[in-house]
This record gives structure tokens, C-alpha cells and sequence, in this order.
């Protein structure tokens, strides 16, 4: 006859096992704890940039974003307009300082030639008061000779 083998106890098995259970079902607990934690901080967050994005595109005065930034275009057509007129008027001072250094450069060859010319006639000038100063002695000598000595009234 066969011969039956002892039948282990089932009551030892089933305290491991819900020992075990409850070990893994507390370990799940825990860190469905942690991530209901991690997962609330987290929306919180969102709803923190949500609250800051609506304030930040919320239009808080009388006109909407297409009117501002049509405006704004509009204000920064008339500036570049204004910047084109600031650059055509300095353009045109450029042109106007080149003709007065072009001017200024022919005034200058002038006043050199005037220079020049005077220190010509400084020149001349001193060879004519010599020439007179010689012409002078050789006249007072000439009527010195012509008188003889003589004293002749003035």
C-alpha cells in the first residue's frame, strides 16, 4: 500500500503569506502616500503658472493686444520716419561741412599767395627805400658840390 505523506501545515503558509501581504500592501501605501504628495505639489505648481500666465495675458485696460500692437507699429513707423529725417538733415550738414572745408582749403591757398605777394612786396619796398636813400645821398652830395661850400638859404 501506498504510503501517504504528511500534509504540511497550511496555517504556517498562510500567516507568512498575509504577513507578507500586509508588508507589501503597506509598502504600496507608502508610496502611493508619496507620490499623492509629489503629485499635489506638483498641480499646485501648475495652478501657481496658470494664475501667473492669465495675469500676464489678461488685458487689464481698455484696449486688447491687436489695438497695443498696431499702436506700437504705428509709434514705430513715425519713429524710423523721424530717424530717416535726423539722417537726410545730417546728410545734408555733411555736404554742406565738405563745401565749407573745400572752402576753407581755397582760403587758405589764398592766403598763402597773399602772404606771399606782401612778403614780395616788403621785398620791393625795402629795394625802393634804398634806391630813394641813395638817390637822396647822391642828390645831397650833388648839391654839396653844386653850392661848393657855399651856406645857401633853404
Amino acid at each position: 500500500m501506498p504510503t501517504m505523506s504528511p500534509v504540511p501545515n497550511i496555517s504556517e503558509v498562510s500567516d507568512f503569506s498575509s504577513g507578507i501581504s500586509g508588508i507589501v500592501g503597506t509598502v504600496l501605501l507608502v508610496i502611493a502616500g508619496l507620490a499623492w504628495m509629489k503629485a499635489k505639489a506638483w498641480f499646485a505648481e501648475v495652478i501657481t503658472d496658470v494664475k501667473a500666465t492669465k495675469v500676464q495675458t489678461t488685458n487689464s485696460h481698455d484696449t486688447n493686444l491687436r489695438d497695443d500692437i498696431t499702436e506700437a507699429l504705428t509709434k514705430i513707423d513715425t519713429l524710423t520716419t523721424s530717424v530717416g529725417e535726423v539722417v537726410s538733415g545730417m546728410e545734408t550738414l555733411n555736404a554742406k561741412q565738405e563745401e565749407v572745408h573745400e572752402d576753407l582749403g581755397r582760403l587758405d591757398k589764398r592766403q598763402t599767395e597773399v602772404h606771399e605777394d606782401l612778403r614780395e612786396t616788403r621785398k620791393d619796398l625795402r629795394f625802393a627805400t634804398g634806391y630813394v636813400r641813395d638817390v637822396d645821398k647822391r642828390l645831397i652830395d650833388h648839391v654839396d658840390k653844386m653850392r661848393g661850400g657855399r651856406d645857401v638859404p633853404e
